[in-house]
């Protein structure tokens, strides 16, 4: 069996774990922690069951992206980034760092971007490429070398 490359799609799973855990967990100063704990229990499960060989965390950042650069109206009725949710972000990239994986994020790219130019670089090197995410639009880099593991659905 081939070694496994595993790319977290991290900024899908801030939002998952920020909406999954809707107890109001707070540190003793009362800043949300939700979705730092719901994130962290997501990376343990991956990590304990899975153990993959090498493993990245890709992120969103918070800058206009080429997209938006070409397409005005590109996500213009989406809603921003919760506060609560913010916050935690950089409580979630310390996180990652504590279990020595690498946080990729690009100023102007999305995570799907960097994703996807991970799958590419990736493509000609003999490992299994395991796309963590339950975004249904990465499902266009499946190749017999990529598939997608939806945590939710284990």
């Amino acid at each position: 069996m081939p070694e496994r490359f595993f790319i977290i799609d991290g900024h899908s799973h801030c939002y998952q774990a920020y909406y999954a855990i809707t107890a109001k967990l707070t540190t003793p100063d009362r800043k949300p922690v939700n979705a730092v704990y719901g994130f962290t229990r997501i990376l343990q499960k991956l990590l304990r069951e899975h153990r993959p060989e090498y493993i990245v965390a890709v992120f969103d950042t918070k800058w206009i992206t080429h997209r938006h650069m070409s397409y005005r109206e590109y996500k213009a009725n989406r809603k921003p980034t919760p506060d609560e949710l913010q916050i935690q972000i950089p409580l979630i990239y310390q996180i990652i760092r504590a279990y020595h994986i690498p946080i990729y994020a690009a100023k102007g790219y999305e995570a799907d971007d960097i994703i996807s130019s991970l799958v590419q670089k990736l493509s000609d090197k003999p490992v299994e490429i395991v796309i963590v995410t339950s975004d249904k639009d990465m499902e266009q880099l499946l190749s017999p070398q990529v598939r997608i593991f939806n945590i939710k659905k284990t």
